[in-house]
């Protein structure tokens, strides 16, 4: 008995601790809105739309309320079941509780028209929204591949299996960057499932419909155009011994659709190269199976789609400096311990001469920073080398950024290195003589 009622105290406590954050997360709001409709049903059902949005913001549940209601039965001839409680406890349950009650405060027909005006006064449910919930909504939708597009070890892999693997990829990258809310990807399959909008040749303007339809900020569209994983024979330069390698290559274009404006955000036709030391890194030889080397290699290929995509929309910010240790704002699988990235430090705004909007700020590489630890939120790192003095004094806030080294940059940079030390071993080689 003891035992059942320490349970039975424990689900109390839960329940009204539940409640009391429940009761914590929203407020009661009255507002008042006017609108007009074919019918006094249709100018209500508007007017409560208006009031949702004017508390809430535009969302799924405001914009489609109007096609919700009009599935509701109007029981009379007249207007009398409008204004009842049982019709508004049916809007309270079709707006999922955004909204409490209302009053008609006013309804007139308007003259010489076949338009009713519709006045009401209506409690709104405003919700506190946690941060997590305020970030940017992205729509990965399933990317497409071309017919022979993908091949591993001279053996052609189903560019099915290619399609959805990267597309699974690509989502779990930016879940990974913490900077978007990554949309279902069962729910965008069902929303997409009829409608031929997936290839890369769809207007802008098509895609942000079917944006607007998801409920999403952005929209990722792409195709894969080739991906290809062989092995190579290697030769060393010392004696006639040789080895294997396998390297990879995925080239994907892709686009960024901005939804509210059908602007492309960011596109590339992006050819990535996928190295020996990135397929072992995880776990991959060629004694591997084809399926298991191209899933592999799509998941190396999508963390750099992933980088590239939050290189231009959400740049890695430096948080704060002490001394030459910074702190960046970002941290998950995207960013790696050992990592070296450019330090860049951020000017004035940039305006288009003709359409006179942004094209971002000015930037200058002052240095280079190597990262120590990461966590999922965010980083550490030390800074190697700085063309500018004093850069805690300097420091302020979204002054300064890191972006990851590129695949050519690292090729000069190789170069540099192999460069700088044939010069000391000349040199060395001539102080001996």
């Amino acid at each position: 008995m003891n035992g059942i009622s320490k349970l039975l105290s424990i689900f109390l406590l839960l329940f009204f601790s539940f409640n009391t954050l429940k009761a914590q997360s929203l407020e009661y709001v009255r507002v008042e809105s006017e609108s007009t409709g074919l019918s006094v049903k249709e100018a209500i059902d508007s007017a409560l739309v208006q009031a949702i949005e004017r508390v809430n913001g535009k969302s799924m549940e405001s914009a489609s309320l109007l096609k919700s209601t009009e599935s509701l039965e109007q029981k009379n001839n007249d207007s009398d079941y409008l204004f009842s409680q049982e019709y508004q406890e049916e809007i309270k349950s079709k707006s999922k509780g955004q909204i409490k009650e209302y009053k008609i405060l006013s309804k007139n027909k308007m003259p010489d028209s076949s338009l009713w005006v519709v006045k009401v006064s209506a409690t709104i449910a405003k919700y506190k929204v946690s941060k997590s919930a305020k970030r940017k909504r992205i729509a990965v939708l399933p990317i497409q591949a071309r017919v022979g597009c993908c091949n591993t070890m001279g053996t052609a892999v189903n560019p099915n299996f290619a399609s959805q693997e990267l597309s699974r990829a690509l989502s779990n990258s930016l879940v990974q960057s913490r900077k978007f809310t990554v949309l279902d990807r069962d729910y965008i399959n069902e929303r997409t499932s009829e409608k031929n909008v997936l290839s890369g040749d769809v207007p802008p303007e098509e895609l942000a419909k079917l944006g607007q339809e998801l409920f999403s900020d952005y929209i990722l569209v792409g195709t894969i155009t080739s991906a290809n994983a062989k092995e190579i024979v290697k030769s060393m330069r010392t004696n006639d011994m040789t080895f294997q390698e396998m390297q990879g290559i995925l080239q994907v274009s892709y686009r960024i659709i901005d939804v509210p404006t059908s602007q492309v955000k960011f596109s590339s036709n992006a050819t990535i190269n996928i190295s020996n030391t990135e397929l072992k890194s995880e776990g991959i030889t060629n004694q591997n199976s084809n399926s298991e080397i191209m899933y592999s290699m799509i998941n190396v290929g999508a963390k750099k789609i992933g980088e590239n995509i939050l290189n231009a929309i959400f740049p890695i910010l430096v948080e704060s400096i002490k001394g030459k240790v910074v702190v960046l704002g970002q941290g998950g699988e995207s960013v790696r311990r050992g990592q070296q990235m450019q330090l860049i430090l951020r000017g004035d705004k940039i305006l288009d001469s003709y359409t006179k909007e942004s094209l971002g700020r000015t930037e200058e590489v002052i240095g280079t920073v190597k990262i120590t630890s990461v966590t999922p939120k965010q980083s550490y790192g030390n800074i190697i080398n700085s063309t500018v003095d004093n850069l805690e004094e300097l420091f302020k806030p979204k002054m300064m950024l890191v972006r990851p080294f590129t695949d050519e940059l690292k090729k000069e940079a190789r170069k540099e290195k192999i460069k700088t030390k044939r010069i000391e071993q000349k040199k060395k080689f001539d102080e001996d003589w």
